[in-house]
């Protein structure tokens, strides 16, 4: 057969953990209703995601995940990064989150991390929608931009802690070269 380089990990029972891993030019992992552990691995020069999923449990340790289509792009998942370098991902696409894109997600950890250099429409380094929990610790965010709004983060509206986050150079076209979230909208019926 050929390799495409995808490793597509569905149903898996008690989960997958993958160490000193490399994967350069082409997709890196698939992470579909399963639980998969990074450490120490590489994801480089990819031409999509370096890793995506739905409803997966997955932590990234001591890893770099560097100049990819898209670094993370993940749903309805949980999601812990630690110690790990995430840059120049999100080249030649207006996607949102350069290097993690994280809707509906259970859960969103970054901590003692580097964001560095991604590109994106709405958060150049990372972009969240619906996301229940997230947790921003110790983390750099560097020199990200943003088509439109939230060059470090865009953030729609959900619940979560930022601290001893830095944030240098970073930018978006719009509004927003740090931070942004959309208005909330509320309905109410008031008779």
């Amino acid at each position: 057969g050929i390799n495409t380089g995808i490793v597509q990990l569905e149903g898996v029972i008690g989960g997958i953990q993958r160490t000193n891993f490399t994967q350069q030019e082409g997709v890196g992992i698939i992470c579909d209703v399963s639980k998969l552990e990074i450490l120490s691995s590489s994801f480089r020069n990819g031409r999509a995601a370096a890793l995506e999923g739905f409803e997966c449990t997955l932590s990234i340790s001591k890893s770099t995940i560097a100049r990819n289509k898209n670094g993370l792009r993940f749903r309805r998942s949980a999601i812990e990064i630690a110690r790990s370098t995430l840059e120049e991902n999100g080249y030649e696409t207006d996607r949102n989150g350069g290097a993690v894109l994280c809707e509906e997600c259970k859960r969103l950890s970054i901590t003692d991390s580097v964001i560095r250099n991604n590109f994106g429409r709405n958060g150049g380094g990372i972009s969240l929608r619906d996301t229940a929990k997230v947790e921003f610790v110790e983390t750099t965010l560097e020199g990200n931009v943003a088509l439109i709004s939230g060059g470090a983060i865009f953030w729609a509206p959900t619940g979560g802690s930022i601290r001893g986050v830095r944030y240098i150079n970073n930018s978006a076209n719009s509004f927003g070269k740090d931070f942004a979230s959309p208005a909330l909208y509320i309905s109410a019926n008031l008779s």
